[in-house]
């Protein structure tokens, strides 16, 4: 999980157990051979805005896509799974502050979730902007 005083990441790895195919996307992320579950909460004081998210690979769908845009203090969700057996999910999604171009107050989440790998991968890469300091990553 990521903490800065901009920002809280939390990425869940799933592994799939049997179960029923809901229409819940949670449900469909529990249900999946591997799946991401990404929690994000905003603690900038500044409203967050999405510029790019893409999934990495191939046999993998976005789940519940992430937001547009994320407010001071909100906690959003979204979530990526494998679409065809024994395969992974990677991803990222990039957010800046409003008002900030894209080179300042930046922050990338990533993660890769392999289905034969024992780790996977977590990581916040963040470029702060001079009212912003990281306090832990």
């Amino acid at each position: 999980s990521a903490c800065l005083v901009g920002s809280e990441m939390c990425i869940r790895d799933s592994i799939n157990t049997t179960g029923t195919i809901d229409k819940d996307w949670k449900l469909l992320l529990k249900n999946s051979d591997r799946s991401t579950l990404v929690t994000i909460r905003n603690k900038t004081g500044k409203t967050l805005i999405r510029s790019n998210f893409k999934l990495h690979g191939f046999g993998q769908k976005w789940s519940c896509f992430p937001p547009e845009r994320i407010e001071n203090e909100e906690v959003v969700e979204f979530g990526t799974q494998s679409k065809l057996p024994l395969n992974g999910t990677s991803g990222s999604v990039m957010y800046h502050i409003e008002g900030k171009d894209n080179t300042m107050g930046q922050f990338v989440f990533k993660w890769s979730n392999p289905y034969r790998k024992v780790t996977s991968v977590r990581a916040a890469s963040i470029i702060t902007p001079p009212d912003l300091s990281l306090i832990h990553i």
